[in-house]
């Protein structure tokens, strides 16, 4: 056993997740792409077990007033600005995550700009968990219908300055918490943090939108598919 002098953390390392204001579930809808759409085709990134890199896919989508009908085997990924407290958000849509019951999870360990991600079935959840990530200053929390899962990560939203035993367990606790919902897959945390690494092929998310990267480099594209694109 050694003996480590204790540290006191500068105040921007450990108040990092700064906010404008609350998450709300409706900061989660997805709006039609014109008023009188009823449905339309949208990108998803698409997960693939044990690989860093996506793949884009395309689905048809449906409108009730406005606001997509998340399909059920589809979540949605957010990615929050929380480094200046601008809340600057995108939505976007990742399939084959697995969770077959309502869930979401939020962390700030997210590749490589760490801005607050969180994906899930619905948006209730995906609040609840985003504003208690926001509340801990910086980790990751699973929240289901019947449990909140919390993994701190005081430090700049990335490191603890817990005994390693704690954390190791909190850690386990996430990855059971995520294989509960349904996602099952290797590495499933570390799989999920990278979906904002916009280096990676070939679709990823930030707050400014979707990047996707093809044999010319990176390209911003939208959600949804316009009739004449491929």
């Amino acid at each position: 056993m050694i003996d480590l002098p204790t540290y006191t953390y500068p105040e921007r390392a450990v108040n990092s997740v700064r906010l404008k204001e609350d998450i709300q579930p409706g900061d989660f809808q997805i709006q039609a792409p014109n008023s009188d759409s009823s449905t339309a085709i949208a990108r998803v990134i698409q997960v693939r077990e044990n690989h860093v890199d996506t793949k884009e896919i395309h689905r048809s989508v449906s409108f009730a007033d406005g606001v997509m009908q998340l399909p059920e085997d589809l979540c949605k990924i957010a990615v929050i600005e929380r480094h200046h407290g601008t809340n600057e958000t995108m939505v976007a849509l990742v399939g084959a995550v697995g969770f077959h019951k309502p869930a979401a999870i939020a962390t700030t360990v997210s590749h490589d700009s760490h801005n607050l991600m969180v994906i899930g079935n619905d948006d209730e959840l995906m609040a609840k968990a985003a504003n208690e990530v926001a509340r801990i200053q910086g980790g990751v929390v699973v929240a289901t219908e019947d449990d909140t899962t919390v993994l701190p990560l005081p430090v700049a939203g990335l490191m603890s300055d817990a005994p390693y035993e704690q954390v190791a367990e909190q850690s386990r606790l996430i990855s059971k918490a995520l294989y509960d919902a349904g996602c099952t897959m290797n590495y499933a945390f570390m799989t999920l943090s990278l979906l904002a690494l916009v280096v990676i092929p070939d679709l990823h998310i930030s707050n400014k939108g979707l990047v996707r990267i093809t044999a010319d480099g990176f390209e911003k594209v939208g959600l949804f598919v316009k009739p004449d694109s491929e």
